[in-house]
């Protein structure tokens, strides 16, 4: 008893002495700093570099004091409020950006760390698949772009990892102390803490592993859990090296980190290939199988233990499969099923994810594979029958056009549609059913399609209005098709039509009383061009009219309007009767209306409306200020617009399919694209006679183009050099051909034309022997066309032509002698 008071009596008096060479430790601190000799009555805390600083807060961290004992013994050596509280301000700064400063070092370590390592994982595989392969099931598991099993090395790691040789492990101590270590385990399976020495951590889980860190650096650090924190986690995770063999589409070596699975490993390799197997998938550690794998469990029954972990070394085997499937027709799933030993078509039909709705599920048929062929068998138990490798499973579709136990009711009664046959439905029974007849039901007729027994069709009729009164019944059939009509089914149902300048022309229903004001006004009113006077109303005759005419079809009325439509005014209130034709015609002189463009050499071009239909080339170019000096009036060119019916449009387009024209031409023509056409003017006739023929009337988007003068001629086609050249008084077309460098060989000579200016063009003539090239003005085109391309004659050909020529002159000298 003794011996443990004086025991306790010289503990406590260590711990004292431990506490007082704390004190008296930081105080040799403090006045290692500060100096000696310093006053700190004038002492300037801002003037103290940062290094200073930092090595006061290091000690009294290694020390395990606290600010207020700094402050505590600042105060002892002379130090006011104001340089103690500008002190803890440095220090705390500084601190700051001491742990800025790690944790973006730390960060850096990190992402070189997560680079390399990205860097040293394999990739995923490139597979080429085949439709066939696609077909397995399973196969998307693993090659689908929309799911990855690819690991990735900067998720969390989860508690559960087993930590190895190579693994990195990260410890953070902060609060009352601070410090950071990132330790490897080492080839004997642990990690060497600094001070506290090495802790064994080799095949225990990160959870396991970090309760057994903590109990070490208790040993070192007195108050953890007090005022001391600690976060253990993984770093960056050793690599393996897997090995897959056997049936998969990517067999080798690949590197994973170290939490990677047997999925990963299957995910990188592309999985089992046509040949391989999904429900046997092994694993070999060390030479012994560790792990089988069925990949139908995690699929189907949504096993995810079957995703074992993976160790360096490992070897992933895929063997062949023993038996396969295919299930075919109005399953959920179709394709190829790998069986096990015992497993049946209940199994298969389980895995294909049941029936579709519209599945015949009675009539399930199995193929298999006999020994002289194929053997077809009924499937009336699926759970007795066990499938083998090569079975083919298939199951068909019901007849959705066939409805049984049905009756149908159509047209004049309130409720129509398909309704339950049973036996003893009457006729008025299903009327009633149905919701009775409406009100404007064809009373004088009905019709029941029924199927006979020999499958043809009998039309029954009745008494609609017998039916109703009860003097009538019927019992009815299964599949009979009943028909009541209505009132406005047995006529045409009556429209008026109204075209012309009406906003909105088309066809509206007639009703009784309505007047052409009405119709007006329900197409949208007038157009602002709309003529008001003689608006035509065609009529069809009446049925005893129709009856006798020989030549009339229809009857015509004309009546004028008012434009504000008002009742009782003029012709507004005119009665219409059924399928009338209205026609609003437009004012005599409002096609005229449109715009033509001039421009060039005028003194004000751009675009004029027209003002009447006399608008002339000459008027127009008198409102455009007249001509400039600069104007090449033989240049003049007229373009109009043409616009095509349907009708021309077609012979246009086949016209010009026909010579091979430019596919955008074509395309212009099909999709109703305005073309233009250009209309030769001579335009110095016209300013000298305003009466001239060639002073025509303008149009609504004509286009009248007036050149600057031109000095140039362009020479084109079959000549050896293309050029444009300067015009030369008097100069013959042929010598600006040679100009060119002449004809080639190609040259259509005798047709060497002249486009001029205006856009018309004149061509070469021939007197005897002698041609005559037309003139050639400035700004005008010398073209040469090329000579036809004639089909060469073939060997055949002449051999033909050869012998028919030696055949007649041996007729020829046999005549002679």
């Amino acid at each position: 008893m003794g011996v443990s008071r004086r025991s306790y009596v010289i503990t406590l008096y260590i711990k004292m002495m431990k506490k007082i060479l704390g004190v008296l430790l930081t105080i040799l601190s403090c006045v290692v700093v500060f100096g000696q000799n310093v006053n700190f009555k004038t002492m300037d805390v801002s003037k103290m570099t940062d290094a200073q600083i930092r090595q006061i807060s290091t000690e009294m961290t290694a020390r395990g004091y606290s600010i207020e004992q700094i402050k505590t013994l600042a105060k002892a050596k002379g130090a006011s409020d104001r340089q103690i509280d500008e002190l803890t301000k440095r220090i705390a700064l500084v601190n700051k950006q001491t742990a800025d400063k790690k944790s973006n070092i730390k960060d850096d370590k990190q992402n070189t760390k997560n680079k390399v390592k990205e860097e040293i994982i394999s990739d995923k595989a490139i597979i080429m698949p085949t439709a066939l392969d696609s077909l397995v099931f399973g196969f998307n598991l693993f090659n689908n772009s929309r799911l990855t099993f690819e690991p990735n090395v900067n998720i969390p790691v989860p508690e559960g990892y087993i930590l190895g040789a190579g693994d990195e492990i990260v410890i953070d101590v902060w609060g009352r102390s601070n410090m950071s270590y990132e330790l490897v385990v080492n080839s004997n399976g642990a990690i060497e803490i600094p001070i506290a020495g090495p802790v064994n951590v080799m095949g225990l889980s990160i959870k396991e592993a970090s309760r057994k860190i903590e109990q070490k650096l208790s040993t070192i650090y007195s108050d953890m859990g007090k005022g001391t924190s600690v976060s253990i986690k993984t770093g960056q995770l050793r690599t393996i090296t897997v090995n897959v063999m056997g049936e998969v589409f990517a067999p080798g070596s690949y590197t994973v980190s170290g939490a990677a699975s047997l999925f990963n490993v299957l995910y990188l390799c592309g999985g089992p290939n046509i040949n391989g197997s999904f429900r046997n998938v092994q694993l070999l550690r060390s030479g012994k199988l560790v792990a089988t794998l069925d990949v139908y469990d995690y699929l189907l029954n949504y096993k995810t233990d079957v995703n074992v972990p993976l160790y360096n070394n490992d070897i992933i085997m895929i063997p062949t499969y023993n038996k396969r499937v295919s299930v075919g027709g109005e399953f959920k799933r179709t394709g190829y099923f790998e069986a096990k030993e015992g497993e049946t078509v209940e199994d298969m039909i389980r895995y294909a994810g049941g029936f579709k709705p519209n599945a015949m599920v009675s009539h399930i048929g199995l193929m298999r594979v006999g020994k002289k062929g194929r053997e077809y068998k009924d499937v009336f138990d699926p759970a007795s029958i066990s499938v083998m490798n090569g079975d083919s499973l298939s199951v068909g579709a019901i007849n959705e056009e066939r409805v049984d136990n049905t009756v149908v009711i159509n047209g004049g009664v309130f409720a129509p549609g398909n309704y339950e046959f049973v036996e003893g439905l009457t006729l008025s029974k299903l009327v009633e059913k149905a919701g009775g007849l409406v009100e404007n039901a064809f009373l004088n007729r009905g019709v029941i399609t029924r199927v006979k027994s020999d499958y043809t069709l009998q039309a029954v009729n009745f008494n609609v209005a017998d039916l109703v009164s009860g003097k009538y019944d019927l019992e009815l059939n299964d599949k009979d098709v009943i028909t009541i009509s209505t009132i406005d089914d047995q006529r045409e149902a009556p429209m008026l039509t109204i075209k012309g300048a009406v906003i909105n022309p088309g066809e509206y229903d007639y009703a009784e009383g309505i007047t052409i004001g009405d119709l007006v006004l329900l197409a949208g009113g007038l157009m602002e061009d709309a003529s008001v006077t003689n608006v035509e109303i065609v009529r069809k005759l009446s049925f005893a009219a129709a009856d006798t005419s020989e030549y009339a079809v229809s009857e015509d009325h004309y009546v004028s309007l008012s434009r504000d439509l008002n009742i009782n005014k003029e012709g507004n209130d005119y009665v219409l009767k059924p399928f009338d034709i209205v026609t609003v015609r437009m004012l005599p002189l409002s096609q005229f209306k449109g715009t033509i463009t001039i421009s060039g050499e005028v003194r004000m071009p751009g675009t004029y409306e027209m003002v009447n239909k006399d608008d002339n080339i000459i008027s127009l170019i008198e409102r455009a200020g007249g001509l400039t000096k600069s104007a090449y009036i033989d240049g003049a060119k007229l373009y109009r617009r043409v616009v095509l019916n349907d009708k021309e449009k077609s012979i246009k387009i086949a016209q010009a399919r026909a010579q091979s024209e430019d596919t955008t031409k074509i395309y212009a023509l099909m999709n109703d694209e305005d073309s233009y056409e250009l209309v030769s003017i001579d335009l110095k006739e016209i300013v000298k006679d305003k009466n001239s023929l060639s002073n025509v009337r303008l149009k609504d988007g004509d286009d009248i183009v007036i050149p600057s003068v031109m000095q140039t001629v362009k020479i084109g086609g079959e000549v050896l050099n293309p050029i444009v050249v300067t015009w030369t008084k008097k100069m013959s077309a042929k010598k600006y051909v040679s100009m060119a460098g002449g004809f080639s060989s190609k040259a259509k000579k005798g047709k060497t034309y002249v486009v001029y200016p205006d856009g018309h063009a004149e061509a070469t003539g021939r007197f005897l022997w002698f041609k005559h090239y037309p003139k050639v003005d400035a700004g005008c085109e010398v073209m040469v066309p090329a000579k036809p391309e004639r089909e060469g004659m073939s060997p055949s050909q002449i051999v033909s032509l050869s012998s028919s020529v030696l055949t007649m002159v041996v007729v020829i000298l046999n005549l002679a002698k």
